[in-house]
């Protein structure tokens, strides 16, 4: 038998203590996974508790509403024989600021006791050496980051610093609600009108008064600047205790740093690291005079120092970064990026002098390959590189990939998830993906170089302007990038080319709509007709054409691509083929070798009277996809012209005779997109006359008998035709996905709709815009048919129940037992929100009458209980009674009206005013009628 086999696994409490030890003492651990892991049994305590006492890493959560910080302090003050504060050895800092709009964010005031305060005082007068503006805010109770100045006395062992994302405000009033504000710092404020004028001036006052000074930000920047640097340098036990020991320091904003808070930083004794983001430099010409000595001369003992200005603010001046130069001789590594990524602001700098000179200022220790200002540094050579940041970081890629390919020892990364992903699902995940995104995943992994490489050739989208293209548009990729790539590698890629769209102006230079932006999109056009012309596209499966008003006019002809039907050229005239014609006629001939599965055609047409001819020159028998749109606004007499041109369309479409049930027409998908007919209400005109409705009829029969004669369409659309108030475009039997919508159907329209049966309709959407004057409600239909159904957008007509008939989604929910799960949750959902949301309307006058109940009942036992004493009291003195003392006697009767009032809500108000609630509630909600 194996023994490997049998071998039991070694339980974590087999390790020796050794191994524990180095397990526990891991900084990887929070304190809670700790503390955690110290309940599990008397080995882990044993083991895991000097690691707690020794260092605790602690967050310090300014004004969060549980108070911590506070609580810490209390702690600290009452217990200094436990010597706490020297178990933390890092101090971050999270900002949970009070937010106006969100009282769960109003922290409370923190109260200290008669005998703490005298503490603190002692503290201030003995041994914490702070600012009297930090002293009164600490006492005040109301900004918690004054305590972080405080906390440090208590923290010798403290090695990490880092203030985060520092929010200066104790509280932003969001501009409109000073008095919110007011509350939210515990302020009382009168909500009157002419006291509330005041509000905003009062608001500031507070603010100030519990905030830092203007220019230091926080308390902890304006303790450290009272000092000063060159005070530090000469006593740096001076300092907070925490601070001497400190090594790294970290400091961030969600505004601006001022630059001159570096300086006093680099002079704690024992700091190693710093890293100062969202800097702003100093304008020295404006006459501002830096607050600190920049004279002071030190050996800071940083050894990694990153600086970082924040975008769109002055870059740090070069008085700053030349002081700080000279006041370090540690340096191992050096980045400060000084640009600012907004408009330059001050004085051009030179950053080889700045270099060179952090250079001068740490010979012993900074080598030239360690230092970088604004991306710019040193190379091997020793001379100044603007880019050698970059350069540095293509170097180390290479050598990677050389020590790779050879063989060599190289410290793999943890692998994309995508590389996990099995290779079948990413082509089906890449088309998702913008262009840039497959460009940057095709450089981040090499196992995906292929496909991604074969993705970014296999669609390309060309002067589509004015649709909204079905593929990646080239408008996202670099047209003069593309052409020098041809112009180099040749184009031997298009090889992959799957999907094309074209627009009817890349053919013709004089279309004014569809043109390109310029000769480039032609040029690199160009490029891939010639290939597919020449058969180097073997890939290609998809062509998708976008013609455009003037498309069945000659080139010569300039006409305008207005949204309005053109006039064609004179019909004596012998015109030749327009562009869009002979392309159609070149890829006919493509794809005429070809099998329906091979290759397949779409197109998109901006219907004209002569969009018809179009059809003449294509590829019928690959045609599988159509998308007709017509003009968005028309008058009335337009409608016959429109109707005209639609038929024809559909007449060159539909094979005559048409096909039988057992033949198949090619095209699978009909989208039809009608005039608004806005213009209509801009402009009414009088009502078409009975021929003329006749006519409209006659044409939309004849259009139906062709949509019907389209026997393999499984999708069709429909939006905003309105020929005809009872006018409905049916489907024909084939068809399993359908959709209407555009503006409100009339009543008319839904009676026909709820006659038909949709015979092997399984997807249905219905999505009308709701009108926004008045209008009558729709009639509920009663019935009706169809009955195949396996999903329709009900969150549509939930929302918008004016659109619809009163019970349409009754009968599409009762008609229709095949509904898939996903649709019936979805209805189920919607109603449950709305159902909240009226609810919740009435919450707020709920809690109002409630809290009126209540305000009458204890107003009533007041008034009554206060009566009877006063008549009593009275009585009492008229018979020779009472002490003479009526103030006293007063506040005798308000003192047992409040106790009776107090014991009466108790024993029987508290009872009725419940059951008082329960009816308002009740009632508001709905539940009684």
């Amino acid at each position: 038998m194996d023994p490997q086999k049998t071998t039991t696994p070694r339980s974590i409490l087999s390790f020796p203590n050794e191994i524990l030890a180095s397990i526990f003492s891991t900084t990887t651990l929070s304190n809670t996974d700790l503390n955690s892991a110290q309940l599990t049994c008397r080995l882990f305590r044993d083991n895991i508790h000097p690691s707690i006492t020794a260092q605790r890493h602690y967050i310090f959560r300014v004004d969060a509403v549980s108070r911590p910080t506070w609580k810490l302090i209390r702690h600290l003050i009452n217990y200094p024989e436990l010597n706490s504060g020297a178990q933390i050895v890092s101090i971050t800092v999270e900002w949970s600021r009070r937010t106006v709009r969100d009282r769960s964010t109003w922290t409370a005031n923190w109260v200290w006791t008669q005998d703490e305060q005298a503490k603190l005082r002692a503290l201030f007068r003995d041994t914490c050496v702070l600012t009297p503006n930090t002293q009164r805010n600490i006492l005040a109770g109301k900004n918690s980051e004054s305590l972080l100045p405080l906390l440090l006395s208590f923290t010798p062992n403290l090695k990490s610093l880092d203030l985060g994302e520092i929010d200066q405000y104790v509280i932003d009033a969001e501009h409109s609600s000073f008095v919110e504000g007011l509350e939210a710092l515990g302020v009382h404020w009168e909500t009157s009108c002419l006291v509330n004028q005041r509000a905003e001036e009062e608001y500031f006052t507070v603010q100030s008064k519990y905030s830092p000074t203007r220019r230091t930000m926080l308390f902890f920047f304006e303790n450290v600047y009272q000092l000063g640097s060159s005070v530090l340098v000469k006593d740096p036990q001076r300092l907070p205790v925490g601070l001497r020991n400190l090594k790294c320091f970290r400091a961030s904003s969600n505004g601006t740093l001022n630059e001159w808070l570096i300086p006093p930083i680099l002079a704690f004794p024992s700091i190693e690291r710093i890293e100062v983001f969202k800097l702003a430099g100093t304008s020295y010409r404006a006459g501002r005079i830096p607050i600190y000595d920049p004279v002071t001369k030190l050996d800071s003992t940083v050894r990694y120092l990153m600086l970082d200005t924040s975008a769109f603010s002055s870059p740090l001046s070069e008085h700053l970064l030349y002081s700080i130069a000279n006041m370090t001789a540690n340096l191992v590594w050096v980045k400060i990026d000084k640009k600012a990524r907004g408009p330059r602001k001050g004085i051009k700098q030179d950053e080889e002098k700045i270099a060179r000179a952090f250079l001068e200022c740490n010979k012993a220790t900074l080598h030239p390959s360690e230092i970088f200002i604004k991306g710019g540094g040193f190379n091997d050579a020793g001379e100044y590189d603007e880019d050698a940041e970059r350069h540095r970081m293509v170097q180390e890629k290479q050598r990677l990939f050389e020590q790779a390919r050879s063989g060599g020892w190289v410290l793999k990364p943890r692998p994309s998830p995508f590389t996990a992903l099995k290779p079948l699902l990413i082509p089906y995940i890449i088309p998702y993906l913008t262009r840039a995104d497959v460009f940057n995943l095709m450089l981040s992994c090499k196992a995906l170089k292929d496909v991604c490489h074969q993705s970014i050739w296999s669609t390309f989208s060309f002067s589509a302007d004015e649709n909204k293209p079905p593929f990646q548009s080239l408008r996202g990729f670099s047209l003069g990038r593309l052409a020098k790539t041809f112009e180099i590698y040749g184009t031997e890629d298009i090889k992959y080319l799957e999907k094309l769209e074209i627009g009817s102006g890349i053919f013709d230079p004089r279309a004014p709509r569809y043109g390109a932006r310029d000769n480039s999109e032609r040029v690199v056009f160009a490029k891939f007709w010639d290939g597919f012309l020449n058969g180097s596209t073997p890939a290609l499966k998809l062509i998708h054409l976008l013609l455009g008003h003037s498309s069945a006019y000659p080139a010569t002809y300039s006409g305008s691509d207005s949204d309005t039907i053109s006039n064609p050229p004179d019909e004596s005239e012998t015109t030749p083929p327009t562009p869009c014609q002979e392309a159609l006629s070149m890829i006919k001939q493509y794809s005429s070798a070809l099998p329906p599965n091979k290759i397949s055609l779409q197109v998109s047409i901006y219907i004209h009277e002569d969009s018809h001819t179009l059809f003449t020159s294509c590829d019928l028998t690959k045609l599988t996809y159509l998308n007709l749109i017509s003009p968005e606004y028309q008058y009335n007499d337009e409608i016959p012209e429109t109707l005209d041109a639609l038929v024809n369309l559909m007449s060159a479409l539909v094979p005559s005779p048409p096909l039988s049930t057992q033949q198949k027409h090619p095209l699978k998908t009909l989208k039809l997109r009608g005039p608004k007919l806005d213009l209509i209400d801009i402009a009414p005109e009088p009502s078409p006359t009975a021929e003329e409705r006749e006519n409209i009829k006659n044409k939309t029969e004849i259009l139906q008998t062709l949509i019907f004669g389209l026997t393999g369409l499984t999708e069709m659309s429909v939006k905003d035709y309105n020929f005809d108030t009872s006018f409905l475009l049916l489907p024909p039997p084939t068809v399993t996905n359908l959709s209407y919508s555009g503006k409100l159907r009339p009543s008319a329209w839904w009676e026909k709709f709820s006659n038909h049966h949709f015979s092997g309709v399984e997807y249905l959407n219905l999505e009308f815009q709701p009108e926004h004057w008045g209008f009558e409600p729709l009639p509920p239909l009663g019935n009706i048919k169809i009955s195949s159904l396996k999903y329709f957008n009900a969150d549509t007509i939930c929302k918008n129940p004016p659109s619809y008939p009163q019970d349409l989604l009754d009968l599409l929910v009762g008609n229709n037992p095949s509904l898939s799960p996903k649709c019936l949750q979805t209805i189920v959902e919607t109603k449950v929100d709305q159902l909240n949301r009226d609810i919740s309307l009435n919450i707020s006058n709920i809690v109002g009458l409630c809290g009126g109940e209540l305000k009458k009942m204890l107003e009533g036992e007041v008034e009554g209980v206060t009566k009877n004493l006063v008549d009593k009291m009275i009585l009492e003195r008229q018979e020779g009674g009472g002490t003479g003392d009526i103030d006293g006697e007063v506040r005798n009767i308000m003192d047992m009206a409040v106790e009776h009032t107090a014991g009466e809500f108790e024993r029987e108000i508290v009872g009725v005013f419940a059951e008082r609630c329960r009816e308002i509630v009740r009632k508001n909600l709905g539940r009684d009628e």
